[in-house]
């Protein structure tokens, strides 16, 4: 075996010592990057009566008893009524998920938060019940989730930007049905800005086609982004002489939803496509505006049993402005027996034109033929032309455009026919 050079092998030590810290730096750096996003600053546990239920380390909300201000060093944190009801589950061996706060559907709460340094956080709600299904809405500003429990907990941020310090966290039903309640509330250091709420426009379908004097109906798909918190107020426009619209429901408090738009035509609707431009107007603390078109294609025609006949006026005597379609003939609908004997005539007529192609077996034999006369000549070899005219009629006969050549020169012989024209005569004899 060849030795390798202790050079070589000095430079491969390094090398594996330069790796192996470049992975502990950057262990140590995931590591402190990890513990500054999971580590909160304030762990908030609600319902604890008793510091027996207290998860260690968090700071104690008691119900209606924790009323704003209360204090935990600088943090100040509270209920702004007391209007607030404590649960406890003592089989839960999770102690932040074990109680909560919470009141029923019919009443809101608004959690205060203060003494906080200006900057952006993240707020991390845990809302849930081993015995009870919670639906919980949570906004903060602009912003909003909610949390739907069965007999479980789920988790939900909202990023928000606080510039004096304060934060306003209102709670309610999300279902208008089901009480709301909440468990934990982490707060959390936030590199960057809050990411802006928003909505999210959509139409379904995108264009729709309808016959004139008849109703669209359409789909329009309110979709919040960000955790917008606010509603929308819908509007049209793009109506002309014929159309009218109108949207089921035009306003909605929350999102996400779903709209149903009804545009109406009328027999006198001219026929062409039409661009209907939808908007949504935000109704939250800081309105935001998304638009979106719905495509509307009207038709005379769209009718079965009715053809178009272009060049022949309509039934109300007027010309179509758009595509030319001027006027329909009514059909009577066929019978079934009809039906068949068409499809009888249409199969008759494949299996006449079908025995006028040929078939395989003549396909293999004229094969057989091309293969046997390969070698031969095909074309007899011609004079020497005498001059460019009788050149130029050689090229002709020789790329099959004539059958003959000119020569000026006395035939030596009758001219016989080549071996292709006698082949295709005894294929296709003369008809006398």
């Amino acid at each position: 075996m060849k030795q390798i050079s202790r050079p070589v092998l000095e430079f491969i030590k390094w090398d594996i010592r330069g790796t192996i810290a470049t992975l502990v730096a950057l262990a140590v750096l995931v590591g402190l990057g990890w513990a500054a996003v999971t580590n909160p600053l304030y762990t908030l546990d609600f319902g604890t009566a008793s510091f027996d239920d207290l998860a260690p380390g968090a700071v104690q909300v008691k119900g209606g008893l924790s009323s704003y201000p209360q204090t935990s060093g600088t943090l100040l944190f509270g209920w702004q009524t007391s209007s607030v009801q404590e649960f406890t589950d003592k089989g839960i061996s999770n102690k932040l998920n074990r109680d909560y706060n919470g009141s029923s559907s019919a009443v809101s709460n608004i959690f205060k938060l203060g003494g906080l340094e200006p900057g952006t956080y993240r707020f991390r709600f845990v809302s849930g019940s081993a015995k009870t299904d919670l639906s919980t809405r949570i906004r903060i500003g602009s912003q909003a989730i909610s949390l739907t429990t069965n007999n479980n907990w789920k988790t939900g941020d909202i990023i928000h930007e606080t510039l004096d310090g304060t934060v306003g966290i209102t709670l309610s039903s999300a279902d208008g049905t089901k009480s709301w309640g909440v468990c934990v509330l982490q707060i959390f250091t936030e590199e960057g800005v809050a990411p802006e709420p928003s909505l999210e426009l959509s139409v379904t379908p995108a264009e729709y086609q309808v016959l004139a004097g008849r109703v669209a109906a359409y789909n329009i798909g309110l979709t919040p982004i960000n955790n917008y918190a606010g509603g929308a107020q819908l509007s049209i426009s793009g109506l002309v002489s014929g159309l009218t619209a109108r949207f089921m429901p035009a306003n909605v408090a929350s999102l996400p939803a779903t709209v149903e738009l009804q545009v109406s035509t009328s027999s006198t609707t001219v026929p062409t496509k039409y661009s209907l431009l939808v908007r949504a107007l935000g109704t939250g603390a800081e309105p935001v505006t998304r638009t979106i078109v719905a495509s509307l294609v009207v038709t005379k025609t769209s009718i079965p049993g009715q053809v178009v006949v272009p060049g022949t006026p309509g039934t109300d005597g007027q010309v179509s402005p758009t595509d030319g379609i001027t006027g329909i003939i009514d059909l009577p609908p066929q019978t079934e027996t009809q039906v068949k004997e068409e499809f009888a005539l249409v199969d008759e007529f494949a299996q006449e034109e079908q025995k006028k192609l040929l078939q395989r077996k003549e396909f293999l034999e004229l094969g057989e033929i091309g293969y046997e006369l390969g070698p031969i000549s095909i074309m007899p070899e011609l004079p020497k032309p005498k001059t460019t005219f009788e050149g130029v009629l050689q090229g002709l006969v020789q790329g099959g455009i004539i059958q003959s050549a000119v020569d000026v020169a006395p035939p030596s012989e009758p001219a016989r026919d080549g071996f292709w024209v006698r082949f295709v005569k005894t294929l296709f004899p003369p008809v006398s």
